[in-house]
């Protein structure tokens, strides 16, 4: 049988255990007097089936953007639009 590891639940499953809420959590869920939390198969609580993810550790896997460089704005919208005005246009030879 084949079993597929994700290290990045592993990753969430260390950060849990630095977050006192969730410990907290754990310890209750221990002693059954937690239900809506629950520990899966893996030893990641989750609320609902769904992660818990400790907001450190969502900070940490954030990727810097770059340098950030100055946008060019402009002080007036218009600097360079040119108008002409047509007062009339001359007639043709073959006028209709």
């Amino acid at each position: 049988m084949l079993k597929l590891t994700n290290p990045f639940l592993d990753e969430i499953k260390e950060c849990q255990k630095t977050d006192k809420k969730l410990m907290e959590k754990l310890v209750l869920i221990e002693e059954g007097k937690e239900t809506d939390f629950g520990v899966d198969e893996s030893g990641v609580i989750r609320y609902h089936e769904r992660m818990c993810v400790p907001e450190k550790s969502k900070i940490e896997h954030q990727k810097p953007s770059g340098l950030l460089q100055p946008l060019f704005i402009p002080e007036w919208k218009w600097d360079s639009i040119a108008m002409d005005f047509v007062g009339g246009l001359p007639k043709t030879v073959k006028a209709s």
